[in-house]
């Protein structure tokens, strides 16, 4: 029996394009998945009531994921600064001390910068409002970024100069750095913006000009300090003694002055213009030791042997109790000349560094004294010896 060409196929195949010339499979799996529910009974959706102000604003999941994101950031941050802590508690470098210092701070900026960027993402806001943002955070990353850079670059050079001189790192010198790290970072910032820096610098070069004019003294001073800086013929804690009569320590080198403490423990602010012209004695150059010296005069009746080797073993019994003197080189003694009424005699020690002069004299001088008492020798007083000629009237 031939079957008839209007029945169709008893397993029609399904079209392989998904088109309407066949039925689609996923009917009985639908139907199957219906049933299923129907049977387990599952109730019908309730609609949930609405939210009530402030939560119902448009802001208000961009609000909830960013304090999500900056409380979990800020619980990471404190573990990471406690880690970075302990790390750098064991090393014996201050570099690293530095670095965590100057990044502690800022580390705040750029939690908070990154959860905003977190909230924007996740937010349907529009998009002129979200790249308004990213801009915002852009902006705060690289101003607290170049903080960072600007504190860990003077840290570093405080560390590093210190050490290599022994001293201390002048105002100025950090300033310098500061100053060159912020203007790196001012023009990365205005060019995040979208801001031309070519006018701006037409703009100061023209102004600077008058501003050079009107501030000569202070400039010079500035430029004076930096060739202070620069050639180093003393350094902060140096002792120095100027032309002008000043003399003490320098306790820092800024961008217009100098400020030195003297000996009676009082502050000095000399120009920079000033010491640049001067002729300066650093007394740490090239060795903080200093050789002190006194001169005292002695009776012609005196044994200039005798004298000598009393003069030298109170010197060096006085040197050796002193803590403030050296003993190495010894101290001397010299017959430096003949005097009108005494023979003149020097004694030279030296001190480990100037500040101990007065209070090193002061012990040497009167072991000497005793010594030259015990010994029997005479510190003639000025004797002047006037003849007088009479003259005969004719």
């Amino acid at each position: 029996m031939v079957p008839r060409s209007d029945m169709a196929p008893a397993n029609p195949e399904p079209s392989r394009r998904g088109g309407a010339s066949g039925p689609s499979r996923s009917a009985p799996v639908g139907d199957a998945i219906a049933r299923a529910v129907s049977r387990v009974g599952y109730p019908a959706p309730v609609e949930l009531p609405p939210l009530p102000p402030p939560l119902d604003s448009p802001l208000a999941p961009v609000v909830l994921v960013f304090l999500v994101a900056l409380g979990l950031l800020l619980g990471v941050r404190a573990a990471v600064l406690s880690w970075l802590g302990t790390l750098t508690g064991r090393t014996s470098s201050t570099v690293d001390d530095f670095v965590l210092d100057a990044v502690r701070l800022p580390s705040l900026f750029w939690v908070v910068a990154l959860a905003a960027d977190l909230s924007l993402r996740a937010s349907a806001l529009p998009e002129g409002v979200v790249a308004l943002g990213g801009d915002g955070i852009r902006v705060l990353v690289l101003v607290s970024a170049t903080l960072v850079i600007s504190n860990a670059a003077a840290g570093l050079l405080t560390a590093r100069l210190g050490r290599a001189e022994g001293a201390g790192v002048s105002g100025i010198a950090r300033t310098l750095v500061r100053g060159v790290v912020l203007l790196v970072g001012a023009a990365a910032i205005l060019n995040q913006l979208g801001v031309s820096i070519g006018p701006i610098l037409a703009g100061l070069g023209v102004g600077g000009l008058a501003v050079a004019l009107a501030l000569q003294d202070t400039l010079g001073n500035f430029f004076a300090g930096v060739h202070i800086l620069l050639e180093k013929p003393f350094a902060i804690g140096h002792f120095i003694r100027i032309d002008g009569g000043e003399a003490g320590w320098v306790q820092d080198i800024g961008w217009r002055t100098t400020r030195i403490l003297t000996l009676a423990e009082h502050t000095v602010v000399v120009p920079n213009s000033q010491i640049a012209g001067s002729k300066i004695v650093n007394m740490n150059l090239p060795d903080p030791t200093v050789r002190v010296e006194f001169t005292l005069g002695l009776g012609y009746g005196s044994d200039p042997t005798q004298a000598e080797a009393v003069l030298l073993a109170a010197a060096r019994a006085a040197v050796s109790e002193l803590p403030q003197c050296v003993t190495e080189p010894p101290p001397d003694v010299l017959l430096e000349g003949f005097g009108d009424y005494a023979l003149q005699y020097t004694v030279r020690f030296h001190i480990r560094q100037v500040a101990a002069e007065r209070v090193a004299l002061h012990h040497v001088r009167t072991r000497v004294l005793h010594a030259i008492r015990a010994a029997g020798l005479e510190i003639p007083f000025p004797v002047r010896t006037v003849h007088l000629v009479r003259e005969e009237s004719p």
